[in-house]
């Protein structure tokens, strides 16, 4: 506003899809979410390991992210208690990343939305559940469930899809990888809302 004043949003709480990762890519002034220091110790682990400079290709480039971003999600799976294995829950994550990743899949992140029910400090140790909620053609819905002291102290959803060279990977191919062809569950009311 003129005179540096700043008035209150008509809708407070706007989700501007900015998100932590993009916040500090333009915070440390880079390009790209690998280019930051979240990700710069996985790259340069990965260089030293392979022999491979980041940038020497396109090629290089590619493998390098994928592999840095499919190990931080396996990392962050292993941290809520499915690890890779030969039954269960866990039988799934491993038959899902290792055929995602022969296939040249990866990941994307296309929205979240938070709704805090209490201020979590700076600091303060809290449990994440999460869970897939659902899918459509196109997108995974999960819900994430931040828990302090036995009570939910935000829920937060989020959607992402499998992508490869040509674009997109329908969810219903993702699934058929692990043998899965039941319908989605009814979302809860607040995905559509926000996806």
């Amino acid at each position: 506003q003129p005179g540096n004043t700043l008035a209150k949003l008509p809708h407070q709480n706007v989700d501007t899809g900015m998100g932590l990762e993009r916040t500090v890519c333009v915070l440390q002034e880079v390009d790209s979410v690998f280019d930051t220091d979240g990700f710069r110790q996985i790259m340069d682990w990965i260089e030293a390991e392979s022999g491979t400079p980041y940038h020497a290709s396109e090629v290089s480039l590619r493998a390098h992210r994928v592999l840095a971003d499919h190990g931080r999600a396996a990392s962050f799976l292993i941290a809520e208690g499915v690890e890779p294995s030969n039954e269960g829950r866990g039988y799934i994550c491993r038959r899902l990343l290792r055929r995602a990743i022969k296939r040249g899949w990866y990941p994307v992140v296309g929205g979240i939305v938070i709704r805090y029910r209490r201020e979590i400090k700076a600091f303060e140790k809290f449990t994440l559940h999460s869970r897939i909620a659902g899918w459509d053609e196109k997108w995974f819905y999960f819900e994430h469930r931040f828990e302090t002291n036995g009570t939910v102290a935000a829920l937060a959803y989020s959607r992402g899809v499998m992508r490869n060279r040509e674009g997109a990977v329908p969810a219903r191919d993702v699934l058929a990888l692990i043998g899965y062809n039941e319908p989605s569950p009814a979302l809860p009311e607040i995905v559509s809302k926000f996806l």
